[in-house]
């Protein structure tokens, strides 16, 4: 029998044992999502029908629980073979104590799920990974399921993902949570369901696969003030791989804001922005040699978005380390992300300075805005974001350019990308015109 807990070293040399697919491209895996499926071609079809044609007879309780659960399981180990990264699914009744209806589909639990698995395994259409728990961390990992090639051999060119609900909301346990319909709620809803339809009519592929472009949009703490931000699968791809998307045929580019929430900040407050780039201002302050500035800029950035969600400094230091270190560490981040973490850190012990001293020079730099920093008031700046970028989204609609929002950028043909720029400006400085009045 195998142990409950295995060591950091033993994990490792399991990985190793593991053989995994040719495919696989990223360790850190694709999190499965119960959701509704619409399949759209001939070929797909016939293909869950195949593979449903080896299952064995369901249980009399629910017999159509298992043809959806294969289906969800099948349309998101598809989406995880696009993006070369495994899935992982909960296979612990606790992932299935909770279950609201707003969220999942009746498939949803324990049994169904398990025996879904445990089938499609059996009959050879995947590599099952058993998760774990590490006991020198604490950290928990999903069981990751790896398509093999008799499972890729059946999938489709194209095929839809719907979330059954495209609006939810988590209480203050990050747990979604049933609630009431209020004119917001019907409103977001139907921007997003309208957007979905809209973005299907473009052609959007990766290196010659289509990527599903359907968004869903997420609040926190039982607030519709808070967060607010667009979710889509593309989001967890590398921003090495989306920039090889292309719509319609033609290449693509992403323009962003630049400091998002201190320009915001500073706006709200009334007050003209700063001159140069906000973060390397604060390298400036600090003397930090050209030949690590543009490393430690990096550490700047993502010190001043810990600060902005945390409520106080300690808590923001902390938690600024332990990302850094978690991303060190870890074994199933993605490549790019754990070198730039080992860089930074790097950067920072050869530049002679710790977080503490970062924060300083940030409140120094940025004094006229220093109370917002370490208040609590990033999820308060998310839903200013989305409710900016759902204006950016509604006026490419009304010019018919296509779009895949990215929280802070938006990945558009690259002939729009100057127009598209000029909306993203005009949008932001209206919604915080109006916000401010």
């Amino acid at each position: 029998m195998s142990p409950l807990f295995v060591t950091a070293q033993e994990r490792t040399q399991k990985a190793v044992r593991f053989e995994i697919p040719a495919y696989i491209e990223e360790l850190e895996a694709l999190r499965f999502r119960p959701r509704r499926i619409t399949w759209h071609s001939e070929k797909t079809a016939h293909a869950l029908e195949y593979i449903l044609s080896e299952f064995p007879p369901p249980p009399r309780s629910h017999p159509e629980n298992q043809r959806e659960a294969l289906e969800a399981l099948i349309c998101s180990l598809y989406d995880a073979w696009l993006n070369k990264r495994p899935l992982a699914v909960p296979l612990n009744w606790e992932a299935y104590a909770e279950r609201i209806v707003r969220y999942t589909d009746s498939f949803w639990n324990y049994r169904t799920m398990k025996r879904v698995v445990d089938l499609t395994k059996r009959l050879g259409y995947v590599l099952v990974e058993k998760g774990f728990k590490n006991p020198e961390t604490g950290e928990g990992y999903l069981t990751k399921l790896y398509c093999t090639q008799k499972l890729i051999d059946l999938f489709p060119m194209q095929y839809k993902a719907e979330n059954k609900e495209v609006l939810l909301l988590k209480n203050t346990d990050g747990r979604p949570m049933d609630y009431e319909d209020n004119s917001f709620t019907r409103s977001k809803r139907a921007f997003i369901c309208q957007w979905n339809r809209y973005i299907e009519g473009f052609e959007i592929t990766l290196d010659g696969s289509p990527i599903n472009p359907a968004l869903y949009a997420v609040h926190s703490r039982g607030k519709w003030n808070l967060h607010g931000r667009f979710y889509g699968d593309y989001q967890n791809l590398p921003e090495s791989d989306r920039e090889r998307i292309l719509i319609d045929g033609q290449p693509t580019s992403e323009p962003d804001f630049s400091a998002m929430h201190l320009s915001m900040i500073y706006q709200l407050e009334g007050l003209a922005q700063p001159e140069g780039d906000h973060y390397l201002s604060v390298c400036l302050e600090l003397g930090i040699p050209e030949n690590l500035q543009d490393t430690v800029r990096a550490a700047v950035k993502q010190l001043v978005n810990t600060c902005l969600n945390a409520k106080t400094h300690v808590a923001a230091i902390q938690s600024f380390y332990n990302e850094l270190n978690r991303l060190r560490s870890s074994i199933l981040c993605r490549p790019e992300k754990r070198q730039r973490a080992i860089q930074i850190w790097e950067a920072m012990h050869s530049a002679g300075i710790n977080a503490r001293e970062i924060l300083e020079a940030i409140q120094t730099v940025h004094e006229p805005v220093s109370n917002w920093l370490c208040s609590d008031a990033g999820i308060t700046l998310m839903f200013y974001d989305s409710e900016i970028m759902r204006s950016i989204l509604s006026e490419l609609m009304n010019r018919r350019i296509p779009g895949l929002p990215v929280h802070d950028s938006i990945r558009v043909p690259a002939s729009h990308e100057l127009e598209v720029e000029a909306i993203m400006r005009d949008s932001k400085d209206c919604y915080l015109r109006t916000l401010k009045a």
